[in-house]
Parts: structure tokens; C-alpha cells; sequence
């Protein structure tokens, strides 16, 4: 992009973010592809575009709204800076960074009278843990239990398969480029044979055939069970037929 559009939509983007705007560089970045669609040179087009791929709160329109006025002004035009800080004033605040009190070393002394009339502070302590479901999924089968190649199986029988369409020859009414000249034919019947509408076929897609072959060898005895419980599983899951076949050194 050439000239200073994009600095400037960078800088309206830190605009909008100084008055409280949930803008980030990957909506900006939205906003810039989407200009390859509109007349620049039509300021209404602009704005709307600008507006619906920046501000994502009903709250933040009118804010909006000013801010668009006031940063895009023919160049001719100067800004007025009370303008702007009467805007700042009336920006939304951010949302609060709520902060734990400290935890207080040891544990209040019997002695003291009024420790007894003093509530009770619970602290729950959270801490990130690992996640055993990722580190299944890196680890060799050769390496698992018991209890994680059943754990293993359980994930299995939870995967969402989607396999990929493939084109086909045949055809079926649809919004293509190819005239369907019979089913044309037949709806101007009603017409007393005048044809108002045409009629368009489109390419038929079926999902595609999925065969497996399988190792289950000797060498592969440690990972025959958990293939198989694979295959099972993505047999039971899809919707077409899965042919699987299992070969072995003998």
C-alpha cells in the first residue's frame, strides 16, 4: 500500500486503543484487506467498513462514531485539541487487574485477643499444571502402561473425523455455470412453455473412499493393539465405508 494510508489507519488504530477500544494489530490488518473491496474515495464506505471490523461493542460505537469525525478530516482542516481531550475524558475504562493480598507468614498467635474476632482469610492458591492428554499424544505407544494405553483408546473414540470431498462427474441442480436445459424445459410447462428462469447443475461431491493398510509384524506387535482400536474407531465414526486390510511377514 503507497502513500501514508497505512500509517495513518496504524495510528487511528492507537487512537482507538488509547480511548478504550478493544483494537489489535490482526483487526487493523482485517481493515486493511477489506479496502482491496471498497471505494476508498466514498467516505461512507469507509467508515462502515472500519466500524464493523473495529469496534465489536454496542457501547463503543458512539465513540466510535466521534473519534472517525475527528481523525479523518480533509487535510485542510485543522485539529482542535479540546476537542480530543474532551473525548479522552469520556473514553471507557479498562477492565481492573484485581491483585491477591499477600499471604502472611506464619499463623496468628492464640495470645492475641482479637484474633479470635478476626475472620478467617482462605487463600486458594492455583498453579498450572501439565496437561496428560498432550503428553499422550507425543508419546511412543511402546512407552505407555496399562492405565495410558486405555486412556489412549478413550481419546480415540472421541476424535471428530472429517475427511476431505471429491469431485465427481455427476451433477445436481445447483447454482453452477453448466444450464440445465431439461429441468428448464419442464418448469416453463407451467408457463405455457415461456422460460422465465433458467435452471443451473453444479458438480456432485462425495466424500472419499478410505482404504487403510496395516502393518501388525512382528516388529510391530507392541503397536498392533492400538492400531486396530484406531481403525475401529474411525470405521465406527465416518459415515462411508472404510476397507481395512492387515498384512504381516506371514
Amino acid at each position: 500500500m503507497s502513500g501514508s494510508l497505512l500509517y495513518n489507519l496504524l495510528l487511528f488504530g492507537r487512537v482507538l486503543r488509547g480511548l478504550g477500544l478493544d483494537v489489535n494489530p490482526g483487526r487493523i490488518m482485517d481493515l486493511v484487506s477489506a479496502l482491496d473491496h471498497i471505494e476508498i474515495g466514498n467516505k461512507p464506505d469507509f467508515f462502515y467498513a472500519a466500524r464493523t471490523l473495529l469496534v465489536h461493542e454496542r457501547d463503543d460505537l458512539e465513540l466510535f462514531d466521534e473519534a472517525f469525525e475527528l481523525f479523518w478530516r480533509k487535510p485542510a482542516e485543522s485539529w482542535d485539541l479540546r476537542e480530543w481531550q474532551d473525548l479522552t475524558r469520556r473514553r471507557r475504562p479498562t477492565k481492573p487487574i484485581v491483585t491477591p493480598p499477600p499471604l502472611k507468614e506464619g499463623l496468628p498467635s492464640t495470645d492475641d485477643p482479637d484474633s479470635t474476632s478476626k475472620e478467617e482469610l482462605t487463600v486458594i492458591e492455583v498453579t498450572r499444571t501439565y496437561s496428560s492428554r498432550e503428553v499422550l499424544r507425543q508419546k511412543d505407544f511402546a512407552q505407555m502402561s496399562a492405565e495410558e494405553s486405555k486412556a489412549v483408546k478413550e481419546l480415540m473414540a472421541h476424535l471428530q473425523w472429517k475427511i476431505n470431498e471429491r469431485r465427481t462427474r455427476r451433477r445436481h441442480a445447483g447454482k453452477g455455470a453448466m444450464l440445465d436445459l431439461r429441468r428448464t424445459l419442464r418448469k416453463s410447462l407451467r408457463a405455457g412453455g415461456e422460460i422465465f428462469n433458467w435452471s443451473y447443475r453444479e458438480p456432485k461431491w462425495k466424500p472419499r473412499p478410505l482404504v487403510i493398510l496395516a502393518d501388525i509384524s512382528g516388529s510391530m506387535e507392541r503397536y498392533t493393539r492400538v492400531l486396530l482400536h484406531f481403525i475401529y474407531g474411525m470405521n465406527s465414526a465416518l459415515t462411508q465405508p472404510v476397507e481395512a486390510f492387515v498384512f504381516s511377514t506371514r
